[in-house]
Parts: C-alpha cells; structure tokens; sequence
C-alpha cells in the first residue's frame, strides 16, 4: 500500500474509533484498519502518528458520556463536564425528543430528568441521576 494511502487508512481508523465505541460496532473493521498499515510502520514512523493514536484508542478507549433529558438542562450538564479538563472524553447530549436512535443508544432512555452514562469501548455505566456522581465518575 503505497505511503498516502496507508496515511489515509490510519486517519480513517482514527476518526472511525470513537464512533465505532459508540455506535457498538465491531472493533473488528478498525482493527484491520490498523492490521493493513502496520507493516508500514517500520518504514514511515513518523507518518503514522494517527495511527498510533487510532492503536492507543483501541487499547485504551476514550471515555464517552451520554446526555439524556431534556435540552436546556442538558446544556448546563455538559458545560459543567466541560469545566474537568479531560481531552480524552466526549461528551454527547442528546435530548429526550430524539427518538430514532441506533440501538445502542435507544437503550439509554431519557426520564423525567437528566441521566447521564459513562462509557469505555462499548460498557456503559448504569444510568446516574445527580450531575455530581457523574462528575465522580467521570473523573475516574
């Protein structure tokens, strides 16, 4: 696979890991992602940062919370989460009107308040009620 190319794979594998976590796809097709540029590694380290990144990714998933409730106080949730430094977590509200959800996310069903999960790779913590256990949690 000639150099561009490999580059190309390693980005994709990048940006398609936090999304593959979230959506609870296999891991398989990142994972050959990372298969097929490997090899390649030895001859162009330096262009493959992304791709080690997408590697640190896959062994170390990023820390993805959902949001559910409704939209105004989702807002106030998140700018608080957004107060931790943490640049690797994702922070995703989505509100209680936002019905046709893939699967893995129409199982975190809003309620009569704001619940938020903490997820890493494809586990999902119960639903916590108060932003403060989130933000314990989060923190771990």
């Amino acid at each position: 696979m000639p150099g561009l190319a490999r580059l190309v794979a390693a980005l994709a594998a990048f940006i398609a890991l936090p999304c593959v976590h979230l959506a609870a796809f296999e891991r398989v097709q990142a994972g050959h992602s990372l298969a097929v540029v490997e090899r390649g590694l030895g001859n162009y380290a330096a262009g493959h940062a992304t791709l080690l990144i997408a590697l640190e990714e896959t062994l170390e998933p990023i820390q993805i919370v959902i949001l559910r409730g409704a939209a105004e106080e989702l807002k106030h949730w998140q700018r608080e989460l957004d107060e931790i430094y943490a640049p690797r977590r994702l922070v995703f509200g989505i509100p209680a009107s936002e019905v046709d959800l893939p699967p893995s996310l129409a199982d975190k069903k809003p309620g009569t308040e704001i619940l938020g999960y903490v997820c890493r790779g494809e586990v999902c913590s119960a639903a916590l009620h108060s932003l403060p256990a989130l933000i314990a949690i989060a923190r771990e």
